[in-house]
C-alpha cells in the first residue's frame, strides 16, 4: 500500500488539494465526501508484466497497490460543490467556502 503526496492550499473562497497520482487513470481514482471527510482512493497498477517471459526484472522500485488519502474538512465549506480534474497526474480538488454570516453579539442580563 502506498499514499499519494498532497499539497493543501487555502483562499478566501475555497481549498484546493493537489494529489501526485502519476501512473494512475482518472479510471482508477475515486474522490468522496461523508460526514465532513473527503477520501481520495484508487490504485496504482504495476508495471511488471508477469506474462512476459522474455524479460528479466533487475529492479522494480516504484510503489503500486490500493490507496486510501482521507481529511476531515472544516465546517465552512460546500460538499456539494466539490470538484475534481486530473491532468498530467496530479489530481485537483476544489472546496468551494460558504459564507459565515458574523454571530451577533447578544447581551446577557446580570440578574
Amino acid at each position: 500500500m502506498w499514499h499519494p503526496v498532497i499539497d493543501v492550499s487555502e483562499s478566501d473562497k475555497d481549498i484546493v488539494i493537489h494529489a501526485e497520482l502519476p501512473g494512475v487513470s482518472k479510471d482508477d481514482i475515486e474522490v468522496s465526501v461523508k460526514d465532513g471527510t473527503l477520501t481520495l482512493t484508487g490504485e496504482r497498477k504495476s508495471s511488471v508484466d508477469e506474462t512476459d517471459k522474455d524479460k528479466t526484472w533487475h529492479r522494480v522500485e516504484r510503489s503500486y497497490g490500493r490507496f486510501v488519502r482521507s481529511m476531515k474538512l472544516p465546517d465552512n465549506v460546500d460538499p456539494k460543490g466539490i470538484s475534481a480534474t486530473h491532468k498530467n497526474g496530479v489530481l485537483q480538488v476544489e472546496i468551494p467556502k460558504v459564507a459565515r454570516e458574523a454571530p451577533e453579539r447578544q447581551r446577557i442580563d446580570i440578574r
